[in-house]
């Protein structure tokens, strides 16, 4: 690629279009071309649609950076990492950043299967920018709160709370409740100390994901008040397509205000993007450090909660415990939404009944993670798992904590029914 005198990008070299063959390639062109080629492409000559769809969000790499990205073989063959081009840049928007590293993923399957389809992961929903002349009158909502100890007694109640949030109007009396959550800084994952107690309690090196512990500040944002239910899945799902089909009813535990799960993360996505096409606002997956500030709702200890969960505030396998609080009841499925108490931020079923998905690629610890609650992406793990939080109905207590971390591969045929999500909205201002 190259500027003419009017600054518009020409396409000068087809060395990548027509294969490289490192047996007749000249050094130069290798030189050339490496940084945009991906790995199956090298040696193969590979022109399926996806080799097209690596090198032209390789050149978006280069054009936003300045710099080549790391060759697909050295990511391949030796675990390079690939920098994440927020990194370099830290001006571009989460969506470009995002675009370009599922582009430049390294298995075809995982990216984007034609132009097209990348191209719309830059230019769904409207920008920030664009969202934020999108004034949104605020209305307030009331709750309380209860705060438990070791034991799963109620040591403190807390009436009249307060929540600033917006109805999103999906239409056929269907609408997305999306509360106000103010910024701020925190510290995300578990202490060393809290960590090895874990391990030695429950028997499990799962924790040690957790580490290190850290300051996180997050910017304002909106988020779902619920899980996504069935219902206000479906409505989407009507929407016109963006990228992929939606089954209009893919759970398996069957209910309007049930949560909807047995989603992919790419369906999740596909979900975002039908919304944002439809309000003219941005909606999209949470980052995990927004998960995790939203589910604390300020607090610091395990569950927003206090010390404990029992089966009366959510929905977990209780006949399983955490701490001091007797066993409870195993309900073996989903439970409406809104069947427990919130957080202080108004927020329910942050404990247990789905799993949500986050945008987050997955990382086997924080270390090198971000600190402005952005989405993490890229780097040495597989860009074909991502970030779950929350735990679900099926789950021990200890991993229903607000800093508990999981995974999922996005690639897998089928999702199981434990899985689901909540959106976030950015960019809107209020009246």
């Amino acid at each position: 690629l190259s500027l003419n005198n009017s600054e518009e990008a020409v396409l000068i070299d087809f060395g990548i279009a027509k294969g490289i063959n490192p047996k007749t390639s000249t050094q130069t062109d290798m030189a050339g071309n490496r940084s945009f080629a991906p790995y199956e492409q090298v040696g193969k000559g590979s022109r399926k649609k996806t080799v097209d769809v690596y090198s032209l969000a390789a050149s978006l790499y280069y054009s936003v950076t300045g710099e080549c990205a790391t060759g697909s073989l050295g990511r391949k063959m030796f675990d390079e990492e690939l920098v994440p081009p927020s990194q370099l840049n830290p001006s571009i928007s989460d969506r470009t950043n995002q675009a370009i590293l599922k582009g430049m993923a390294l298995e075809p399957q995982e990216r984007p299967q034609s132009i097209q389809e990348w191209l719309n992961l830059l230019n769904i929903p409207p920008t920030e920018e664009e969202c934020k002349i999108l004034e949104l009158p605020l209305s307030t909502v009331e709750f309380e709160t209860v705060i438990v100890d070791a034991s799963g007694e109620l040591i403190k109640r807390e009436p009249n709370q307060k929540a600033k949030f917006f109805k999103e109007d999906l239409g056929n009396s269907i609408s997305l409740e999306m509360i106000s959550i103010p910024g701020g800084k925190f510290l995300m994952g578990t202490q060393d100390q809290e960590i090895e107690r874990l391990v030695q309690t429950f028997g499990w090196d799962g924790f040690k994901r957790e580490r290190p512990q850290h300051e996180v500040t997050v910017k304002p944002f909106f988020m779902g008040k619920y899980p996504i239910t069935q219902k206000q899945w479906r409505v989407i799902a009507s929407f016109p397509k963006v990228t992929r089909d939606l089954k209009s009813n893919p759970s398996r535990f069957k209910g309007d205000e049930r949560p909807v799960e047995r989603v992919s993360w790419y369906d999740a996505e596909e979900f975002c993007q039908r919304l944002s096409k439809y309000t003219g606002r941005q909606y999209r997956l949470p980052s995990e450090a927004e998960w995790e500030y939203a589910c604390r709702g300020l607090t610091k200890t395990p569950f927003h909660y206090g010390e404990t969960i029992t089966d009366s505030l959510a929905n977990y396998d209780a006949s399983r415990t955490y701490a001091l609080e007797p066993k409870g009841e195993y309900r073996e499925e989903t439970t409406p939404v809104g069947s427990f108490p919130p957080n202080a931020f108004g927020l329910y079923d942050m404990h247990g009944n789905v799993w949500e998905w986050c945008a987050d690629d997955w990382h086997e610890n924080y270390d090198g993670a971000s600190t402005d609650g952005r989405a993490w992406t890229g780097g040495t793990s597989s860009n074909s798992n991502k970030v779950l939080r929350g735990g679900s109905w099926s789950n021990d207590p200890d991993v229903c904590r607000c800093a508990s971390r999981n995974l999922n591969d996005i690639g897998r045929g089928e999702f199981i029914n434990i899985i689901g999500f909540r959106v976030v909205c950015v960019g809107a201002t209020t009246m």
